[in-house]
Parts: structure tokens; sequence; C-alpha cells
């Protein structure tokens, strides 16, 4: 089982690949993060995890679409930047945390 700095890194190297940044977007939250719980992150992340998840899972999936999806593909490109911006950051902040420890 991949401790959590190991899903938010490769959920970093999805967001660095090829494609739409939404598609990007939608691969990394639901192929890595989308069945972390908030409690699995230090307490200094958890809020900006929870606005995270909140924001990609805020519609009803529809014609079979999960949720993710549905909401990702009504975001606005800049939405989309931003959510990825904050996958990155709470990435550094986890390999920052980890590495003070050590």
């Amino acid at each position: 089982m991949l401790d959590t700095k190991e899903r938010f890194f490769r959920a970093t190297l999805e967001l660095a690949g090829s494609g739409s940044i939404k598609k990007r977007l939608v691969g990394a939250y639901i192929d890595h993060l989308g069945d972390l719980e908030p409690d699995q992150l230090p307490k200094s992340a958890r809020s900006k995890f929870e606005r995270l998840t909140g924001d990609l899972t805020r519609l009803t999936a529809i014609n079979g679409e999960g949720p993710v999806f549905a909401s990702v593909r009504k975001m606005s490109k800049e939405e989309a930047d931003c959510a990825a911006e904050t996958i990155v950051s709470l990435y550094g902040q986890l390999a920052a945390s980890r590495a003070k420890n050590l």
C-alpha cells in the first residue's frame, strides 16, 4: 500500500504528463487521491485537501460519468489549473514535513 506522500507524488507526475489539464486532473485525482481520507494527511494539510475534494466532487454524476468527471468538465481552465496547483502544493507540503522528520 502506498503512503500518502507517494500518492501525491504520483498524482503530480500525472499532472505533468500530456493531454488537457482537465483530463490530467481527473486522472490524478481518481487514480491516486480519490480514496484518501483527510485524516491520512497532516492536520496542516487537511482543510486544503477537503476543499480540493469538494471542488472535484461538487456535481452529481450524470449520464454514467462520475462526480469527478462532471465537476471537472464544468470547471474553467483556470479553475482546473488552480486545482492542479493545489495538488502540487500539497505534495510539496507533505515532502517538506517528511524531510523535517528525517
